[in-house]
């Protein structure tokens, strides 16, 4: 590999660098260098209204492309810099040597004057903005033959009142409404800054945290979504209220998980966790294992295929988690209909631990990796592009996940008990698993 002697240096940006004319709404911004590039930081440095809303985590596209998607304001000027001040020198090349200090400058145009500049009225804008909307969900969205909706019938029910919208905004409210009936907790519009989540229906968790406070013993806060309790008779209690975590709460959880390492039986509670991130509750669920299994299977669209048809199935594996405490005691996990997304991966994955039983209600029964489409109005809508699969082979999207011992009632208000912790501390005590 090549030695850099000087420093890396920015020698692109798109937008491109001083264009005053930037279509405003969702814009990929991609910065290249001259370099290969460490991915380890980046920084990026002005005013608070001069920086660009960034939407969703940056990424690398490559060896030498820093990008992220972004809200744009129209009307707006932007006025940034990478690596300005020797704190926030994240951007490094591969010896570690920090990239030169660069100004992005850009301008995005008014709506109208967008409109009136391309020769394209707004209601123009927005009827073919809701045909690229029908493509995409008739195309790139992974459960359209899951799901029990006409939509033919969905989009022409709707077509005048997405044409007429005002601006981008009102767009993407009608069109998150519209969206409503197809019951998908993944899919959800953007624009202006603002997220309009087309499934809003709430769910009652089977537990009542209160209860769980008062009644498991030496209950204790970790941090904002790990506790922990221990019972006298050595049986553990770890509750974990998401999956949208940071490395700080996984050490958390490995450390939790070593001083429990010599009690029999531990009970971990994931009944109100809405998901999050599958690469950190596999590392958890990692813990538990001594040797990779197959936990799931998923099914993607190929979204680079213009007729959008999945690529072959695949497995997907959880392998033992290295330098981390392992735990080969008796678990019971606590499940229920708030248990959603990555969270009902993790579920999946506890299935495969040996010594390991599910207690409560199904899951939600919601995956899907959702990924952005840009409907090219100032309006994104991101869409899950793969089907989850139970390891054999059936799909969980709106039927969710059983637990092996079914507790309808997960707590009772007046006796102020847990019942689904009851039944755990049953089992694991009378060593039934």
């Amino acid at each position: 590999m090549a030695a850099f002697a000087i420093s890396p240096k920015v020698i692109g940006v798109i937008p491109e660098n001083g264009t005053m004319s930037v279509s405003p709404g969702q814009v990929e911004i991609q910065i290249l260098f001259n370099q290969d590039m460490s991915h380890a930081g980046y920084a990026l440095w002005g005013n608070d209204n001069k920086i660009p809303e960034m939407i969703g985590k940056p990424r690398w596209s490559g060896k030498r492309t820093f990008a992220f998607t972004a809200n744009l304001k129209p009307d707006h000027e932007y006025d940034f810099r990478i690596n300005t001040r020797k704190q926030s020198k994240m951007f490094k090349n591969l010896q570690g040597e920090p990239a030169e200090t660069f100004r992005i400058y850009f301008k995005t145009t008014a709506w109208n004057n967008q409109a009136v500049a391309n020769g394209i009225q707004a209601s123009d804008q927005h009827k073919a903005a809701s045909e690229k909307l029908k493509h995409s969900m008739m195309t790139y969205y992974s459960y359209k033959n899951d799901k029990k909706v006409n939509w033919e019938n969905l989009f022409s029910r709707n077509q005048k009142r997405l044409w007429e919208a005002d601006d981008p905004e009102k767009f993407a409210r009608i069109a998150a409404m519209m969206l409503a009936e197809v019951e998908d907790w993944h899919i959800k519009l953007v624009a202006s800054g603002k997220t309009f989540l087309t499934c809003k229906d709430s769910v009652t968790p089977n537990m009542n945290f209160k209860i769980v406070e008062k009644t498991v013993p030496r209950f204790f806060k970790k941090s904002n979504i790990v506790y922990t309790g221990q019972y006298p008779d050595g049986i553990g209690y770890i509750l974990i209220t998401s999956w949208s975590i940071e490395k700080a709460d996984l050490d958390i959880l490995f450390k939790v998980l070593q001083n429990f390492s010599g009690m029999p039986s531990l009970i971990i509670d994931v009944r109100t966790n809405g998901g999050g991130n599958d690469s950190m509750s596999s590392q958890f669920a990692g813990c538990f294992i001594d040797q990779p299994v197959i936990y799931a299977k998923q099914e993607s669209i190929d979204l680079e295929d213009p007729l959008g048809r999945f690529k072959p199935v695949q497995d997907r594996v959880l392998n033992p988690t290295k330098n981390a405490p392992h735990y080969n005691g008796r678990v019971a996990l606590l499940i229920g209909p708030a248990t959603t997304s990555s969270a009902e991966n993790f579920t999946l994955m506890m299935k495969q631990v040996p010594n390991c039983v599910t207690l409560g209600d199904i899951t939600r029964g919601s995956t899907g990796n959702p990924k952005p489409h840009d409907l090219g109005n100032g309006v994104t809508v991101y869409l899950p592009s793969w089907r989850g699969l139970q390891p054999d082979g059936k799909c969980f999207e709106g039927v969710g996940l059983k637990p092996d011992i079914m507790v309808k009632n997960g707590f009772d208000r007046k006796s102020q008990t847990d019942l689904v912790i009851s039944e755990a501390l049953q089992l694991l005590r009378n060593k039934k698993l």
